[in-house]
């Protein structure tokens, strides 16, 4: 469902041999409330390069320098065999500290400057699998 998140969201379900999972279509529904906005009125940056591999990590970054906010999407594909990754952040402020938020659980404070020198450290074990991280400065 989160590859499928952008300036509008829509989604089909088909549960062929199970119960609807409403409660994951409702979660899903409120990361990306918590993202749209980004999506339409942010700075787009590409943190991996594009490919259609079965075996990469794709992430995306879409940043608001003036409100001090963004999100990151990061997926790892089925065939990936790294569970981590550092992606290295762009468009912030080196001298401002950041909270970044895991949409799906937990928190990190962090400098402009180590996001957009070391990165973001990003540990998917599932393969596929996904996240999103929205961040905002500091005051």
């Amino acid at each position: 469902m989160r590859t499928h998140m952008n300036a509008c969201f829509g989604y089909g379900a088909y549960f062929p041999s199970q119960k609807p999972d409403f409660e994951l279509l409702a979660r899903m529904d409120r990361q990306w409330r918590q993202i749209a906005d980004h999506f339409v009125h942010g700075d787009f940056y590409p943190l991996t390069d594009y490919s259609l591999a079965n075996d990469v990590w794709m992430a995306w970054q879409f940043d608001q320098p003036e409100i001090s906010r963004g999100a990151v999407q990061v997926f790892r594909r089925a065939e990936n065999k790294q569970d981590r990754r550092n992606l290295v952040l762009r468009g912030l402020d080196s001298a401002a500290r950041y909270e970044v938020v895991n949409l799906d659980g937990g928190k990190l404070t962090a400098e402009g400057k180590s996001l957009m020198s070391q990165g973001l450290a990003v540990e998917l074990r599932g393969t596929p699998d996904s996240a999103i991280f929205t961040y905002q400065r500091i005051p």
